[in-house]
């Protein structure tokens, strides 16, 4: 059907059987919650913290407002709560802007955090 402004109109009816939509059940999916980088801002160090649902290896990354990676550290969480302490002090940081990564499996959350000496 040409509807007033010249162009067409088109619809379209889609069945699905009910056997081929699958959906992931997203409890199993969260595995990372609760995370928290304080103090924020802060002035030499961090504590990074998260819980985790289960055991597993993860990756911390620290990276400048470009992207460029300045500290990764790789651990075992606990299927709990998990504190890492970083010391900031160590990498001597600028006052700025700074991204923090969790990666854990295919999970990925990101925070931020503010240095101010």
């Amino acid at each position: 059907m040409i509807n007033g402004c010249g162009t067409v109109d088109v619809n379209f009816i889609v069945n699905v059987e009910p056997e081929q939509v699958k959906m992931n059940n997203v409890s199993e999916d969260i595995i990372i919650s609760s995370v928290s980088v304080l103090p924020n801002p802060t002035t030499d160090h961090i504590n990074f913290s998260f819980e985790a649902k289960t055991e597993n290896t993860y990756s911390i990354e620290i990276l400048d407002l470009n992207g460029a990676l300045i500290y990764e550290l790789n651990g075992n969480s606990n299927a709990a709560t998990n504190t890492v302490k970083i010391d900031l002090a160590k990498l001597n940081l600028t006052n700025g802007y700074y991204f923090i990564n969790l990666k854990i499996k295919d999970n990925v959350i990101h925070k931020s955090f503010i240095i101010s000496k």
